[in-house]
């Protein structure tokens, strides 16, 4: 796969540049800019008691715009349909100010509970320019609501005012009931908001055709006095059977800011319900107030469910309120959908922090489309910093169908703590429905977890859909994270990369870094974890990702990440699996015993090879300053048919102990282990797994192993090793000891009656111990195979370590000897030594082809050397080597 490195950085500009057609508007900034608002069309604000002690703030109202068979518009300005009567008569009118006595004198109402309802039969109501509706002189308690009915048109361009002294001001509708029309035109403000202490009246308008909201709507609560908090503020509903144009402007439902207690935000909803489409750029703001000795306000939620084609600019605000001695308000929920997504949307939605309480809780954005197509979508909605800190929130975005040339970013870290942290959030690409096909399409997530005492966990990018069974074809999908666990006395653990998927193709660029936080007590914290996993279908991966364990004091260092790369090798229809790049997950360091290295499993099925060309895995074992080094990690690849490691290099090595002082122990080299059922294993990149130094001793060298017909049912793959593999025991450091050599394995036999592989080997092999005091044993070397060729040109190595005073035992090199081979070749150049050191005695050499010594089937050209000697120098050919 070819690199996609270019695109995590180039998508946006690009996107920002070109997401736009001829019609739409030209974002005016980048996505990484918090956009302002601009003014708001509808405020319903909570009345504030900033400067008032012992008063809570008011809560803003719900604002709901529904659009039943039309869309969303943008008002143009264009001149209201004239009205054909006018219900309202020139005494009305006179005085510029329409009471409700004078409607009363007009027509009397119908009143059910506390509302008074005026319907206008074949007639228009129509409010002209320079005469206002004030309702101030409704009695309060008796008549609480007005409703304004007409069959035929509402046109309002004179404000409407409901505000009373001493009581909550008047709700409000308008609504027109012809069967085959009648609009809503709105000119002129609305206001509703209410006199100190006192709520806020409902605005209801109601179309039966199209409608017009030119002018402004508020209908906020009043502001706290010495007796009474902020007042809520009141509902807003605007409906339209037809279309609905609105002027430009913001949706805002905000909690009023208190002494006490934050009033909470509104919720905001936004509905088209039928065919729909065109632009959306009105911005919400619904969030909490802020306090200064209570809770914070909650704030509300946006539900932007539209239909069509939507080009999205817009930005939604729902913060949590904050508090100084209480607790934060949570951040509310967003849930955005069309048919169709482009354009640019902006979330913020970071939970209310305290400076000494609990911090508030964030929430989820969820964006829904069928096809995402030039998307950009950011979720900015951070933990909240506290005594005890708030999560990142989630960014998910559901896909039923194409994801192409799109970006999703998600700002989630976790909060920072005094007492406990926050946890990364998570970005989350869902898949919906039978098939997905995500291209040039980038998933960004900075999610790491909030240091503190008790740090947080890193936060998570997930491609998933397994859950809901839908295949998932990937292009040039690229998954960037920082996932880092947060530091602190208890280092949190990194986070998680996912791409689960029942089926499909997947062509990745995973980036970014998933590491554990340090630890500065005995707490030790992990790697994180990458797995990407399709049942039926194929894997093309390339890596640039590091999940190190984290480095702790006074306690074991954390324990490397893991990488899984699995196209099911368990079910008939698995796939092939091909990755490149690099995977770093080293143990992490401690001052008294370094953590484990990670872990890696790549396996692929049925229907093709594993292919790992040139991926880098460090899996090394943590290093001490002054106690033992960490063992290296594991590597495993399955391969029902061909595997081939062309280049690139795994390193398993131990890590070293004590480096600066103390007499701790190098860390043994880990496994790693191919393992095929019936294919070829091709081995051209390095495999190193040496034991780490130490000051006691040095660490045992690692174990490799090589299978070709893991189920010994036949038949077994040829193994071919052109690379390095360096197996050697770690150094002893001062007076210390040299750790022993490790243990080579490659094993092409088949079952009784099946066909056996070839062996050739062609790089060298070494399975030294290391120097030391006393040099480290040599490890083994065996190469077996049952009727076919076993065919070495390289050294192979399992000699003792150096000795300063002490010996050192030699290793044993087996071709053939639990499996003896049609035939042995060692060509010109090839050295097999099993050498002993100091005191120490040799080791064992046997070559065992079928046959017996003399044996035609031994083929061992000139310049071959078979050293098996003792640390004094004395051959011990006859006796140590058998070649029959």
């Amino acid at each position: 796969m070819k690199s996609l490195r270019w695109l995590a950085w180039l998508l946006p500009l690009v996107l920002l540049a070109a997401c736009h057609d001829d019609d739409e508007p030209t974002p005016s900034s980048r996505a990484e800019v918090r956009p302002e608002l601009g003014p708001w069309l509808i405020l319903t604000s909570g009345g504030s008691a900033v400067s008032l002690a012992g008063r809570s703030g008011g809560s803003g109202g719900d604002i709901q715009l529904t659009v039943t068979t039309g869309r969303f518009q943008r008002d143009t300005g264009a001149a209201f349909p004239s009205p054909l009567s006018n219900a309202l008569t020139a005494a009305e009118l006179d005085g510029g100010v329409v009471t409700y006595a004078e409607l009363v004198a007009l027509q009397a109402p119908t009143v059910v509970g506390s509302q008074a309802s005026f319907n206008f039969v074949g007639a228009d109501f129509f409010l002209p320019a320079g005469v206002a509706l004030d309702l101030f002189d409704a009695p309060a308690g008796t008549i609480d609501t007005v409703q304004i009915q007409s069959d035929g048109m509402i046109r309002l361009d004179g404000p409407s005012r409901t505000r009373r002294a001493g009581a909550d001001s008047v709700s409000i509708i308008y609504s027109t009931a012809t069967a085959g029309g009648g609009i809503v035109a709105v000119g002129a403000d609305i206001d509703t908001s209410g006199a100190p202490g006192f709520r806020g009246g409902d605005v209801s308008l109601t179309a039966n055709d199209n409608l017009w909201l030119r002018a402004r709507v508020r209908t906020s609560g009043g502001a706290a006095t010495s007796s009474l908090d902020g007042a809520d503020g009141g509902l807003t509903g605007v409906n339209s059977l037809g279309d609905m144009f609105l002027a430009p402007g913001s949706l805002q439902a905000q909690g009023g800011a208190g002494t006490v207690n934050g009033g909470n935000g509104g919720n905001v909803t936004c509905l088209a319900l039928a065919s729909s489409g065109g632009n959306f750029d009105w911005g919400v703001d619904a969030r909490g107030g802020n306090t200064e000795t209570g809770t914070g306000g909650t704030s509300g939620d946006a539900s932007l469910l539209l239909a069509g084609n939507i080009y999205w600019q817009q930005a939604v605000y729902l913060h949590g309120g904050t508090s100084n001695s209480g607790s934060g308000g949570d951040s509310g929920n967003a849930s955005l959908s069309a048919a169709i997504c482009r354009g640019i949307l902006w979330v913020f939605a970071d939970a209310g922090r305290s400076a000494t309480g609990v911090a508030g809780s964030n929430n989820s954005c969820v964006i829904t489309a069928t096809t995402f197509n030039r998307m950009t979508a950011q979720l900015w909605s951070a933990g909240a910093a506290g005594s005890v800190a708030g999560d990142g929130g989630e960014l998910r975005i559901q896909a039923g169908g194409t994801v192409r040339d799109s970006l999703f970013e998600a700002r989630v870290a976790g909060g920072a703590g005094t007492t406990s942290s926050g946890n990364g959030g998570q970005l989350v690409l869902q898949a919906q429905g039978g098939s997905v096909l995500a291209t040039n399409t980038v998933l960004r997530a900075y999610a790491n977890g909030g240091n503190g005492p008790l740090a947080g966990n890193g936060g998570a990018i997930v491609v998933d859909g397994q859950g809901s069974n839908a295949n998932i074809n990937a292009t040039d999908l690229v998954l960037h994270g920082d996932l880092n666990g947060g530091s602190g006395a208890s280092g949190g653990n990194g986070g998680t990369m996912q791409v689960l998927a029942p089926g499909g193709s997947l062509g990745l660029l995973l980036e970014g870094a998933l590491n554990a936080g340090a630890s500065t007590g005995a707490g030790a914290a992990l790697g994180g974890q990458v797995e990407v996993s399709i049942d039926s279908g194929e894997i093309d991966a390339e890596l640039d990702l590091s999940a190190a364990g984290g480095a702790a004091v006074g306690g074991t260092g954390g324990t490397g990440g893991s990488l899984i790369l699995d196209a099911d090798a368990a079910v008939a229809s698995g796939g092939s699996c091909s990755a490149n790049g690099e995977f770093q997950a080293p143990g992490g360091s401690s001052d008294t015993q370094g953590g484990l290295g990670g872990y890696a499993f790549l396996g692929a099925g049925f229907q093709g090879a594993l292919v790992p060309a040139g991926l880098r895995l460090l899996l090394r074992g943590g290093d001490s300053p002054a106690g033992n080094g960490g063992d290296g990690g594991t590597v495993q690849l399955f391969s029902i048919f061909d595997t081939f490691l062309s280049g690139g290099s795994i390193d398993v090595s131990g890590g070293a102990g004590s480096t600066a002082f103390g007499t701790g122990n190098g860390g043994n080299g880990g496994q790693v282990e191919f393992r095929n059922d019936d294919g070829s294993i091709q081995l051209a990149g390095a495999i190193l797994g040496d034991g780490g130094t130490g000051r006691g001793s040095g660490g045992q060298g690692g174990q490799v192993s090589l299978i070709t017909d893991n189920d010994n049912s036949g038949p077994a793959g040829d193994i071919f090793i052109s690379g390095l593999i360096f197996l050697r025991g770690g150094n002893g450091v001062g007076s210390g000891n040299g750790g022993d050599g490790g243990a080579i394995s490659a094993n092409a036999t088949a079952g009784a009656t099946a066909l056996d592989g070839d062996i050739d080997i062609s790089a060298n092999l070494s399975a030294t111990g290391g120097s030391g005091m006393a040099g480290g044993n040599g490890g083994t070397i065996e190469l077996d195979t049952e009727g076919n060729r076993a065919r070495v040109a390289a050294m192979l190595l399992a000699s003792a370590g150096f000795s300063l005073t002490g010996g050192g035992t030699g290793g044993f090199i087996g071709i053939g000897a639990n499996d003896s081979p049609a035939s042995v070749v060692l060509a010109a150049g090839t050295r097999l030594a099993a050498d002993g050191t100091g005191s120490g005695v040799a080791g064992f050499i046997t070559l065992d082809p079928l046959g017996a010594a003399p044996n035609p089937n031994l083929v061992i050209d000139t310049g071959v050397v078979l050293s098996t000697r003792d640390g004094d120098g004395t051959d011990q050919a006859a006796t140590n080597q058998t070649l029959d």
